[in-house]
């Protein structure tokens, strides 16, 4: 009885195994991701063009966060009037970039890089000149790393709609950097 039990056991686990060795041979070796069309689509973008897309976005989005609350807490018409741009010209370009990269089948970044939500968090607390002087600060220096990372896009970027969504993209940025270097120069 003892055998027989041995014997059935060890045919069900031989039977079992095979099973195990059929479905496997069957199955593709690496799961297929549900988003399989978006990650080799965006896969398609050079790396070059994915920190863009990436840079990008996240600049866009802060500037459009900030300068909301810049509408609000600006205590010139000159800095109220700036904000209003950068919420106007950031909001249209973070869109077309959202398109054509959706598009392509990625997507773009949704929420603020850490060291914006820190300024953001900043801006939050200061009141009159200060606000302003800290407000144009930040915007100078975002607008200067802006015009290089949209001029090298422009220049060397490898998918071509994203190289001409820089390059148009570029002299609305170029005013940017120069409206907001004259707000910088008359708060001295």
């Amino acid at each position: 009885m003892k055998m027989q039990w041995i014997t059935t056991a060890a045919v069900g686990t031989l039977a079992a195994f095979c099973l195990v060795a059929a479905a496997s041979a069957q199955a593709p070796s690496s799961p297929v991701p549900a988003n399989a069309n978006a990650a080799s689509a965006a896969g398609k973008l050079h790396h070059g063009d994915r920190l863009f897309v990436r840079n990008a976005a996240e600049g866009g989005m802060a500037e459009v966060e900030m300068a909301k609350v810049a509408q609000q807490r600006g205590t010139s018409a000159d800095i109220k009037s700036f904000a209003d741009r950068m919420v106007t010209d950031h909001s249209k370009a973070n869109q077309q970039l959202t398109s054509i990269v959706a598009a392509k089948g990625a997507s773009v970044p949704d929420k603020l890089l850490h060291k914006d939500s820190q300024e953001m968090i900043k801006l939050d607390h200061l009141q009159g000149a200060k606000f302003d002087k800290e407000y144009v600060k930040v915007q100078l220096a975002a607008h200067k790393d802006a015009v290089k990372l949209f001029e090298r896009e422009a220049k060397h970027g490898k998918d071509a709609e994203l190289r001409n969504f820089a390059g148009s993209t570029l002299p609305v940025l170029q005013d940017h950097l120069s409206m907001v270097t004259a707000l910088s120069k008359n708060m001295h």
